[in-house]
């Protein structure tokens, strides 16, 4: 993902001067402002509770709440039938530009075997408020998340905790569990773990941070959709989904998720939660690197990688074939580790 986020540092050793290069971040500036207030009042969300469970979105019972800078946020939740147990809550937390809608899948495989899954749109993306996919700090994610799961938590005091993170999910995952999140156990599937190492440099970040300060929202290089899924008939459609995002990496939307990453790195010895990844063996966007690195750091013995032979990054989207195996290895772990069905009523 971070692969061409300082591409930008390049740009700036042709500019004749400083100046005329802050000019022309002022200007840019300027432009991404009116592109972004457009893309504001696109994706505006209606009022908590207007929304509720519709066919078009997989059957699943749809709501907003509130985040904690105080947007509305867009959110599904998966229940089981009515006949079958509840066992456990699962939070889905998705990654960059997409959203929660790609997630009915492993949904509904869940909600088959009694547990609950939810989650939200993340700020600044899919139906959620915010500028789209933009935070100045990226604990903002996280801070998120710890919300929507306590609202569920007091609802099923007594059923266990997991989550599931891909991506830019699986840093936030990391984060929410670093941050002393009652969870019994994540899935992380090409999660985003470290920077690139040939962009996230010393110098190369002093520069970032410097053209963050004067234009935050500065474009620093794409997602290349195409090392998403090999899969082209998803791949078009991801493509062409008007909730997903496809414009720029924003500076200091960049910063900050390299801060969080490195804060991350800095406690994987505190990491005591167990653990599966999942990761593609050719994942372009997210380094298996880094999900290697989990495994050597992270002291918790209930750990595993597997990797997936000739896949992409996002699996739960791959050819169908990797996809149905990504999505039952994910529901497998989980209901291998939940405790005895509780006696008591939920």
């Amino acid at each position: 993902m971070l692969r061409s986020v300082h591409s930008f540092t390049r740009q700036s050793h042709t500019s004749k001067s400083l100046l005329t290069f802050v000019k022309s971040l002022a200007g840019a500036s300027r432009r991404e402002s009116r592109t972004m207030n457009s893309s504001v009042a696109h994706h505006k969300v209606s009022p908590v509770g207007e929304v509720r469970s519709t066919s078009a979105l997989g059957g699943c019972e749809t709501y907003f709440i509130s985040s904690s800078q105080g947007k509305n946020l867009f959110a599904r939740c998966w229940k089981p039938p009515a006949h079958v147990e509840l066992r456990g809550l699962v939070f889905l937390c998705h990654g960059y530009s997409e959203h929660l809608g790609w997630y009915d899948p492993i949904g509904t495989a869940l909600a088959d075997k009694g547990l609950v899954a939810f989650g939200h749109d993340h700020v600044g993306h899919g139906r959620s408020d915010g500028l789209r996919c933009f935070v100045n700090d990226a604990t903002e994610y996280v801070d998120d998340v710890m919300i929507h799961i306590a609202k569920l938590k007091e609802q099923h005091p007594h059923l266990p905790l997991y989550i599931i993170g891909h991506s830019m999910g699986g840093m936030v995952t990391i984060s929410a569990v670093l941050a002393d999140a009652e969870v019994s156990g994540v899935v992380l599937m090409g999660p985003l773990i470290l920077p690139d190492p040939k962009e996230a440099t010393p110098v190369k970040m002093t520069a970032a941070r410097m053209v963050a300060w004067i234009c935050p929202n500065f474009p620093v290089g794409r997602l290349r959709k195409e090392l998403v899924t090999r899969d082209k008939e998803m791949l078009s459609s991801l493509i062409k989904d008007e909730l997903g995002y496809q414009g720029a990496f924003r500076a200091q939307w960049a910063c900050a998720v390299v801060d969080l990453l490195m804060r991350n790195k800095a406690a994987l010895g505190k990491f005591s939660v167990p653990f599966l990844i999942l990761h593609g063996e050719h994942d372009g966007i997210c380094s298996l690197a880094g999900s290697q690195i989990m495994i050597d750091e992270a002291p918790v013995k209930d750990k595993k990688l597997k990797v997936f032979p000739d896949a992409l990054h996002h699996l739960y989207l791959e050819k169908p074939d990797t996809r149905q195996e990504a999505i039952a290895d994910t529901v497998d772990w989980i209901v291998q580790r939940l405790p005895p069905s509780p006696s008591h009523k939920q």
